[in-house]
């Protein structure tokens, strides 16, 4: 008797948590640093340096934070005023996490550097959606405002 096993594509899932939100920085401003807690528990951070956004073209972005498993933080210039910023923060739980529930919250703190003031601040629930499942892979997404 022989035993069944589905086959299973080549691909990766990128299972993750995005929050977006414009602030609106001061001119001393030099970085943005982000704390991002899941369910009061685990929190993860990354840190953005503003010359490095001014420096690309509009629309080009910049982000830190790379690999599985991380907290990114994105950030474009909002428009013409060089203090304005569209951010987008996210967390990668990677390609084999299960879809979380939709009672875990998350915390979101946004810091301006070196000033240490305090730009943003949440406590927010995503709701998820399934982007693609089959008998090996369940990929979600969800994304929520701050």
């Amino acid at each position: 008797m022989g035993c069944e096993r589905a086959v299973c594509l080549s691909y990766a899932c990128v299972n993750t948590a995005v929050f977006s939100g414009t602030v609106t920085v001061s001119s001393e401003a030099e970085a943005l640093d982000l704390e991002l807690c899941r369910s009061s528990d685990s929190c993860r951070s990354a840190t953005l340096q503003l010359a490095d956004v001014r420096r690309l073209d509009r629309g080009g972005g910049r982000c830190s934070g790379i690999g599985p498993e991380t907290v990114r933080l994105c950030a474009n210039l909002a428009g013409d005023d060089e203090h304005v910023y569209e951010l987008q923060a996210s967390w990668n739980f990677g390609g084999d996490a299960d879809m979380l529930s939709k009672s875990d919250q998350f915390e979101l703190r946004v810091d301006e550097e070196p000033s240490g003031m305090r730009l943003a601040e949440a406590i927010k629930t995503v709701d998820y959606h399934v982007k693609r499942e089959d008998e090996c892979h369940l990929c979600w997404g969800g994304a929520q405002t701050f």
